[in-house]
């Protein structure tokens, strides 16, 4: 699975379906998603595949991302979590927590922490603030 130009998509909006997905990984997705045409080289024909767009739940070898999705990244606020399940909401938030016990809560920018948000370490610990590129921006 291939993350698009956000712009693009744009253009080909399409309406938003709900479905779960398990992938050849192991990894399970469910939430909201489009079905895009995917040109493959030597194919005459597109194929169409699976975007993750809008709000949905990840899960793989134990850590959750829970949050929204725009071109098949983790983009806008979401929280990533590493054993807990969630109950899916239906607002643009979420969760990133990790197997050791750490987490992220904030905004994040194709796949990246992004924005403002609060890290917290598995010791108690945490910055909260700015964030660049999954770097804290003191």
């Amino acid at each position: 699975m291939r993350g698009k130009n956000i712009e693009h998509m744009a253009e080909e909006a399409e309406a938003a379906k709900y479905g779960a997905f398990l992938f050849d990984n192991g990894a399970r997705y469910e939430g909201s998603y489009i079905m895009k045409d995917e040109q493959t080289e030597g194919e005459a024909e597109p194929t169409k595949v699976m975007v993750r767009n809008g709000v949905g739940i990840y899960k793989l070898d134990g850590n959750i991302y829970e949050g929204e999705w725009v071109a098949d990244k983790m983009h806008g606020h979401g929280e990533n979590r590493g054993k807990s399940i969630a109950v899916l909401r239906n607002v643009c938030a979420g969760v990133f927590k990790f197997m050791d016990g750490s987490k992220y809560d904030g905004d994040w920018v194709d796949n990246e922490f992004h924005g403002q948000g609060k890290y917290q370490w598995s010791t108690g610990a945490y910055y909260m603030g700015a964030w660049e590129k999954n770097r804290f921006d003191s």
